[in-house]
C-alpha cells in the first residue's frame, strides 16, 4: 500500500508522511486560517460566510459561499426530532447552527455543503462540471493528544478513493461489494419474510409500553393516525391511498419523499466522541447530526436524479434522529433508556434483527448506523422488498408478526437496514459510506443485488456482474454492484 500526500500549509511545506488509511493513497494536507464567525443562530439566513484555500494537487483555488442551513430546503422533515437516550434535545441541537449548504465563487451550477465548526470546513464539493471533492478534519484520524499540528483538514477528489479494496466476490455464495446480502443469507431472510401472521394485528402490550419512551409512545400515536388515514384492511402489503396520475398506462402515485429514522448507536457514539468529538459530548451529538445529514444528503443526490421508469424526484427526510450514548449500556439505565443495539459481539445479520425489534411503522425507513467491524468485511445489510404479495419486508413496511423457526411468533419490522463506517479497522472514507447506504436503500426498494445496477439517470438490467460497473471506473458507479 501506498500512500502519497502533498502537504500544503501557508507557503511552507512539511515532509511528513501520514497515512490515514488503506483507501486514501492520494489526498492533500491543508492549514488555512480557520474562518471567523458567529454562530448562525445569531446570523439571517441571507449572510455568507467564505472559506478558500488552495489545492496545488488540483492546481486550483476552492472559495466556498457558505449560508446557514435553510430548514425549509434541506433533508431534515418539517417535524424532525432529535433525542438522545429517548430525552427530547431538539431545542439543544440546532442543526443550522453548524450545518452549511451553498457553492463555489464564480461556480453557480456548483454544490458545497458541510460542516462548519471551529470555523473549519469539513464536507463535499461538486464542481459545475461534475467533479467531486471531499474536505474531511484530520481530527476524524487522530485521537485527542495525537493529532498533526501542521495540517488541519485533507482535501481529495473522490475518484481517489481505491474502491476495489472494498469490492470482493465470494463465487460460493454470490456476495459482492461488502453487502452482506449472500445467496444463503437472503434464503433465510426470505423464509421469515414469507411467514407473516396476517390476521394478527399488533397490539401495544404491557410489555411494549414498558419498554418505551416517551418520544417512542409520541410516534405510535403518529402511527395509528397514520394508519387511519392511509392503510387499506389488506395488512399484508401497503396501499397508500395518494393522488396518482397515468405515465404510459401505468398508475404511477405522486409521493416521492420517504421519511427516514436514523438511529446511532452507542459504539459509533464512542468512535466519534475519540475523534472529531474532540471528548466533548455536545460537539459529538453535532458531529453525529452532521454525518447523517450528509449521508442523506448524498443519497438524495443519487435518487432524486434518477429515473425509475418515469419516476423522477425520490427524495428522503430525516423524520426522527436517535442518538445513543454508552450510558445507555450500563447499570440501571441498560434497563430503561430502550437500546436495543447493547449487546457486544453480534453479527450482521443479528445486529440488523436489534433494528427490526421495535415499531418502526411510523417511517418509511429505518436505519442505524454503528461502528462496528462485521465480520467479511461488511458494511452493510437491509430487508429486500419484493413484488410479491405474500413477501413482506421493504419501504413502509408496518410492524407485524411472523413465525420465525422455533421461536414461534416474533414482532418484526422489516422497513429496516444496517450500515457500519469501519472495515478492518480502519474508518471508511465518508464517500463509500455513503454509497452503502444508498446501495441498502435499493434494496429496500426491491433492487436484488447483481441484477438492478442504478447509475446516474437510468436503470440498466443485467444477470452478471460486468467489471466496468465496479466505482471508479470510467464507465462504473453502478451503487447495486
Amino acid at each position: 500500500m501506498f500512500c502519497f500526500q502533498f502537504i500544503f500549509f501557508n507557503l511552507l511545506a512539511f515532509n511528513s508522511v501520514f497515512c490515514l488509511n488503506i483507501y486514501l493513497d492520494t489526498y492533500e494536507q491543508l492549514s488555512y486560517k480557520p474562518v471567523q464567525f458567529r454562530r448562525s443562530r445569531e446570523l439571517n439566513s441571507h449572510s455568507t460566510t467564505d472559506v478558500k484555500f488552495r489545492s496545488h494537487t488540483y492546481n486550483r483555488t476552492f472559495h466556498l459561499k457558505l449560508q446557514p442551513l435553510n430548514f425549509n430546503k434541506n433533508v431534515f422533515d418539517y417535524s424532525h426530532i432529535i433525542d438522545v437516550d429517548g430525552i427530547y434535545h431538539s431545542n439543544v441541537i440546532r442543526p443550522s447552527d453548524f450545518i452549511y449548504e451553498g457553492y463555489l465563487d464564480g461556480d453557480p451550477n456548483s454544490i458545497v455543503y458541510g460542516t462548519l465548526l471551529d470555523g473549519i470546513f469539513d464536507g463535499y464539493i461538486t464542481t459545475g462540471d461534475g467533479k467531486t471533492f471531499t474536505v474531511e478534519k484530520a481530527n476524524r484520524y487522530f485521537d485527542v493528544g495525537q493529532r498533526p499540528i501542521h495540517f488541519h483538514s485533507i482535501v481529495y477528489a473522490d475518484e481517489h478513493i481505491t474502491h476495489n479494496r472494498f469490492i470482493k466476490k465470494d463465487p460460493n455464495n454470490g456476495a459482492y461489494h461488502s453487502c452482506a446480502l449472500t445467496k444463503k443469507l437472503h434464503q433465510d431472510m426470505r423464509s421469515l419474510q414469507q411467514s407473516a401472521i396476517v390476521d394478527d394485528d399488533y397490539i401495544l402490550t404491557e410489555n411494549n409500553f414498558n419498554n418505551m419512551t416517551i418520544l417512542d409512545l409520541e410516534f405510535e400515536r403518529m402511527h395509528n393516525s397514520f394508519n387511519q388515514r392511509y392503510y387499506t384492511t389488506n395488512r399484508t402489503k401497503r396501499s397508500i391511498k395518494t393522488d396518482w396520475k397515468d405515465v404510459g398506462g401505468r398508475r404511477v402515485y405522486e409521493a416521492r419523499t420517504c421519511t427516514i429514522y436514523l438511529q446511532a448507536d452507542h459504539k459509533l457514539y464512542e468512535h466519534i466522541y475519540n475523534k472529531e468529538g474532540n471528548g466533548d459530548h455536545i460537539r459529538t451529538r453535532e458531529e453525529i447530526v452532521a454525518l447523517l445529514y450528509t449521508h442523506i444528503k448524498a443519497v438524495n443526490q443519487i435518487y432524486e436524479s434518477t429515473n425509475f421508469n418515469g419516476i423522477h424526484g425520490i427524495n428522503f427526510a430525516i423524520k426522527r434522529t436517535t442518538i445513543y450514548t454508552p450510558s445507555t449500556c450500563k447499570g440501571e439505565r441498560a434497563a430503561t433508556a430502550g437500546n436495543p443495539f447493547c449487546e457486544e459481539n453480534v453479527d450482521v445479520s443479528n445486529y440488523l434483527n436489534m433494528n427490526s425489534q421495535k415499531d418502526h411503522s411510523a417511517f418509511c425507513l429505518a436505519y442505524s448506523l454503528t461502528y462496528r467491524d462485521f465480520i467479511g468485511g461488511t458494511l452493510g445489510l437491509a430487508w429486500v422488498a419484493s413484488p410479491s404479495q405474500s413477501t413482506a419486508g421493504g419501504i413502509c413496511q408496518k410492524y407485524q408478526r411472523y413465525n420465525e423457526h422455533q421461536r414461534g411468533g416474533v414482532s418484526r419490522s422489516l422497513n429496516t437496514g444496517i450500515i457500519t463506517l469501519v472495515n478492518y479497522g480502519n474508518r471508511v472514507p465518508p464517500r463509500v459510506s455513503q454509497l452503502t447506504l444508498a446501495h441498502e436503500i435499493g434494496h429496500n426498494f426491491g433492487s436484488p443485488v447483481c441484477f438492478v445496477s442504478v447509475f446516474a439517470n437510468f436503470i440498466s438490467f443485467s444477470h452478471d456482474f460486468p467489471i466496468e460497473c465496479q466505482p471508479g471506473l470510467p464507465d462504473g458507479n453502478f451503487i447495486m454492484f
